[in-house]
C-alpha cells in the first residue's frame, strides 16, 4: 500500500485482514519481545479447595517473602506475564470459554484511598466502554466477603505484548504497520472521548498488543469524566500536577493548567506516533522543566493569546530565558526523515529535508503537537486525515452516550474506606447478574450515587486522595 496511490483504497476491514495476515507473525516473532521477570511463580493444585493458587516468591536483596493468592476454580493459571507498582498480571486458561485470559491481581488495594479511587474510577469507566480497540473487563473476583478482601481480581483477554516492548526490539517496522496501529488508537479513542471520558495516560506501554496485530487501548485508572459535554453540571478543576507518564504530557499539563480535557490525549498520540515511526521517545525530558524546554524547541514559542490561555509563571519564566533558535518550530524532517525512508524504501523520493509540505506522515504529527490544546486535531480530524484514507471509514469507528455522572458521586466527597469498599464489591458483583439483583434487592439498597451522597462535598480547590505522580517514560 503505497501512500498517495490512485487506485482506489479497498475498504478498511480488508486493509485489516491483509495486514494481519501478512505481517502479522512476523511483527510479534522476534525474541525478546516477552519480558523476563526474576519473580517465581510455583502454580499449586488444589482440588479441595476449590479453586487454583499460586505462590509469589519475590526475592529482594537476599530475603524472600511469599504470597499466595487464589482464583475462581474455572481458571488455570498458567504463568506469570508482569509485576508492577500495584500487583501482577498472570496468564490463565478460562476453562467456562477454552480461551486464554489475563488475571491482574490489585494487591492491597485498601492502602491508600488514592489508590483505592483510582481502582474504583478505572473498574467502573471501563464497565461502560465496549469496544474492540480498548481492553474491557470481562470479569471480577475478590476473597473474603464485602469486609474482608484486601485484593481485586480482574479478568481481562490476553495479550502477548506491548507497543513499547515491541518499539524496543530490534524487528523493523512497515509503514502500513505504523498507520494501522495509528489508526487502532485513534479509533478506541474516538470512542471513550464520545463516552466523555479523557485516559491522561497513553503510552506505549498501554497499547496492548497480539500476534493478530490487534491493539487494545488499557490502564484507565488515571482517567477522568470531563464536563464540556455536560449541561447542569458545574465545571470542578482537574489537578494536573500527577497526570499522564512525563514524555507523552501535554503542554498544558506540564504547565499545571487546570482547565484541559480532550487535547491532552491527542498530543499523547502525536508523541506516539513519532515513537512508532523513530522507535525512540521523541521528547524524552528526565524532569517537568527539561520536558517544557524539549516542548518548546519542537513546536517553538507560543503566541501570548496562548500563554496567557495556560497563564503558568514557570511557562513565562522560560520563554524569557528561551534561545533563539526556538522561535520558530523545528523542521520535523530533521526528525523523522531517515526513518521514512527506511519505513519505505520504494518512494524514498518522496521524503527530503526541504520539502515545501510535510509528507502525510509527518504533517499529523505536526498538527497533533501543537503548544496550544485548541489548534490540536481532535480525533475526528486525525481520522479523516489523509493517511488514514485507507482506513478510515465513519460507519466503522463507533461511538457512545455520554457515561452518567452519577456513579461518579465519590469523586466530588470527602469519602471513607468504608464507603469505597462497598462500592468497589458491587463493581464485582455486577458481572454476576444474579449475585447482584440479589444483593441489590435488600430493603433499604441505595443506588452508588446514593452511598456517595453521605458524605460532605469536597471545599473548593480541595483534592482527598490525589493520584500518585507518573514518571518518566
Amino acid at each position: 500500500m503505497a501512500v498517495g496511490s490512485a487506485a482506489a483504497p479497498p475498504p478498511p476491514h480488508v486493509v485489516a485482514r491483509r495486514l494481519k495476515e501478512e505481517v502479522g507473525a512476523p511483527l510479534l516473532s522476534s525474541a525478546g519481545v516477552r519480558q523476563k521477570y526474576d519473580t517465581v511463580v510455583s502454580v499449586v493444585r488444589k482440588s479441595a479447595c476449590g479453586g487454583d493458587e499460586f505462590d509469589v516468591d519475590d526475592d529482594e536483596e537476599g530475603g524472600v517473602s511469599a504470597v499466595t493468592y487464589r482464583v475462581d476454580e474455572r481458571y488455570k493459571l498458567v504463568e506469570l506475564l508482569g509485576q508492577g507498582a500495584y500487583g501482577i498480571v498472570m496468564a490463565a486458561d478460562d476453562g467456562d470459554t477454552g480461551k486464554a485470559v489475563a488475571i491482574k491481581v490489585i494487591e492491597n488495594a485498601f492502602a491508600h484511598i488514592a489508590f483505592t479511587k483510582r481502582t474504583l474510577r478505572e473498574l467502573k469507566i471501563l464497565r461502560h466502554l465496549h469496544h474492540e480497540n480498548i481492553l474491557g473487563i470481562n470479569s471480577i473476583m475478590t476473597h473474603g466477603g464485602v469486609e474482608g478482601f484486601m485484593h481485586v481480581f480482574v479478568v481481562t483477554d490476553l495479550f502477548e505484548t506491548d507497543l513499547g516492548a515491541i518499539l524496543k526490539t530490534s524487528q523493523m517496522l512497515t509503514m502500513e504497520q505504523c498507520v494501522f496501529f495509528l489508526y487502532q488508537v485513534l479509533r478506541g479513542v474516538k470512542y471513550f472521548h464520545s463516552a466523555g471520558v479523557v485516559h491522561r495516560d497513553l503510552k506505549p506501554r498501554n497499547l496492548l498488543v497480539n500476534f493478530n496485530c490487534d491493539l487494545k487501548i488499557c490502564d484507565f485508572g488515571l482517567s477522568k469524566l470531563i464536563l464540556e459535554d455536560r449541561d447542569g453540571f458545574e465545571k470542578v478543576p482537574m489537578t494536573a500536577r500527577s497526570m499522564c507518564t512525563r514524555w507523552y504530557r501535554s503542554p498544558e499539563i506540564l504547565c499545571d493548567c487546570k482547565d484541559y480535557g480532550k487535547p491532552v490525549d491527542m498530543w499523547s498520540v502525536g508523541c506516539i506516533f513519532a515513537e512508532i515511526l523513530t522507535k525512540k521517545p521523541l521528547l524524552p525530558g528526565e524532569s517537568n522543566c527539561h520536558q517544557l524546554e524539549l516542548t518548546l524547541e519542537l513546536t517553538g514559542v507560543p503566541t501570548e493569546k496562548t500563554i496567557r490561555k495556560i497563564g503558568n509563571d514557570k511557562l513565562l519564566e522560560l520563554i524569557r530565558e528561551t534561545d533563539e533558535d526556538w522561535e520558530e518550530p523545528m523542521n520535523l524532517m530533521e526528525i523523522f526523515l531517515d526513518s521514512l525512508v527506511k519505513l519505505d524504501e520504494d518512494n524514498a523520493d518522496r521524503y527530503s529535508y526541504g520539502c515545501v509540505e510535510y509528507p502525510a506522515e509527518v504533517d499529523i504529527i505536526d498538527k497533533l503537537l501543537k503548544f496550544d490544546p485548541d489548534d490540536r486535531l481532535t480525533v475526528q480530524q486525525a481520522l479523516q486525515h489523509e493517511l488514514l484514507k485507507t482506513f478510515h471509514r465513519d460507519d466503522d469507528e463507533p461511538v457512545r452516550n455520554l457515561i452518567p455522572m452519577g456513579e461518579f458521586e465519590f469523586e466530588r466527597r470527602r469519602i471513607d474506606q468504608l464507603c469505597l469498599r462497598e462500592l468497589i464489591h458491587r463493581e464485582m458483583l455486577r458481572y454476576y447478574p444474579d449475585q447482584y439483583g440479589s444483593y441489590s434487592a435488600y430493603p433499604g439498597f441505595m443506588k452508588d450515587s446514593e452511598v456517595a451522597a453521605r458524605y460532605p462535598l469536597l471545599e473548593p480547590g480541595e483534592c482527598f486522595g490525589v493520584d500518585r505522580p507518573a514518571g518518566g517514560g
